[in-house]
């Protein structure tokens, strides 16, 4: 009898645990899902999630806890200069992703740096509105 050689190699054990278990922004979708969260806040979420995993050069946050947390969310602040609803978008998708898919429910997070809001856009100088004393004063128009 000959004996027959495959050619497919068996699959490593990494590569096996690794189509086993869902990927990480794999588990957030599948979370807000069934939370019935919007598709845009799904989308707004995995993006954050995204973020902060390459801002700790891509570290699993499993490993990370709210010191890590605290870096991002004040580099947005200080370095990005995001808007404070921005920041709170970030904090709502790292809360998110800590209490509802690594079962971590993150302390507190005191020792961040709010982003500070914008100021209201300034006309520039030697600009003012068009007078509108010729609304208050035209005649009605004649019926033709």
């Amino acid at each position: 009898m000959l004996a027959t050689t495959s050619l497919v190699a068996p699959p490593s054990p990494a590569a096996a645990a690794a189509d086993a278990a869902p990927r990480l922004l794999d588990q957030v979708r599948a979370a807000a899902r069934a939370r019935h969260y919007s598709p845009l806040t799904e989308q707004v979420f995995v993006s954050w999630i995204r973020r902060y995993v390459l801002f700790h050069d891509k570290r699993h946050p499993a490993q990370m806890a709210e010191p890590e947390v605290v870096r991002f969310l004040s580099h947005l602040a200080v370095e990005e200069h995001v808007s404070p609803s921005l920041q709170s978008q970030a904090r709502a998708a790292l809360v998110f992703l800590y209490r509802h898919v690594l079962h971590q429910p993150l302390g507190s997070l005191d020792g961040v740096v709010r982003a500070k809001p914008t100021a209201p856009a300034q006309p520039r100088a030697g600009r003012r509105p068009p007078d509108r004393e010729d609304l208050l004063t035209a005649k009605p128009a004649r019926h033709v």
